[in-house]
């Protein structure tokens, strides 16, 4: 029994997903390992960077990642047949063939050239980091937010003893002399202009 292009293409999925140079694993893993390298908080008080750190370990997992994956393959493909109903199995027909052919494609060319889609993120990689940034910024400057409040003038009622009188209160007087109602606001002040002739 044997599957040569069902083999051929499980094989290419399999260095893909361990992240072979050149398939669409490696790009994917690198940009990640990348980021967490650069990766320098200001809380660390350790002088053995924390990015660093973090991609030392994350990279073990890409080796076991190959070996569990590899481990699989040879079993699965190279491996003596457990199951009498898989000795009977067909390789993959041709429309089977062509509906993964165009993953293939992808995996190839996101792997040799993967500017063709990481460029069309530019622009929102740059707001966020931006925005990122002048958070970050801003956090800095201000770590520590307080309420400012602008103090509040009281006019001096030395100079005028009536404004020390509520003119809401029951029985407030105005300027003539009347009392005011409760709530009833005084009525602003006519002036008198001399009238010709009066002396």
């Amino acid at each position: 029994m044997t599957l040569p292009w069902f083999a051929a293409l499980f094989l290419i999925a399999c260095l893909s997903s361990m992240g072979l140079p050149g398939l669409n694993g490696f790009i994917g893993e690198f940009l990640i390992l990348l980021g967490a390298f650069r990766w320098a908080p200001d809380w660390w008080p350790f002088s053995v960077s924390l990015g660093n750190l973090v991609s030392a370990i994350s990279a073990t997992g890409v080796i076991l990642a190959a070996v569990y994956l590899l481990w699989m393959y040879q079993r699965v493909m190279f491996g003596p047949v457990t199951n009498e109903k898989n000795r009977g199995l067909l390789d993959i027909s041709k429309r089977e063939f062509w509906t993964l052919a165009p993953v293939i494609f992808f995996i190839l060319w996101i792997g040799v050239y993967p500017n063709t889609f990481l460029r069309k993120l530019d622009v929102s990689v740059a707001e966020l980091l931006s925005s990122t940034q002048a958070r970050t910024l801003s956090m800095k400057e201000s770590p520590m937010l307080t309420p400012v409040t602008s103090p509040i003038s009281v006019p001096s009622t030395a100079s005028d003893p009536s404004a020390n009188i509520d003119p809401s209160a029951p029985g407030a007087a105005d300027a003539t002399g009347d009392s005011l109602a409760p709530g009833q606001v005084e009525p602003p002040k006519a002036e008198t202009v001399p009238a010709e002739g009066a002396q």
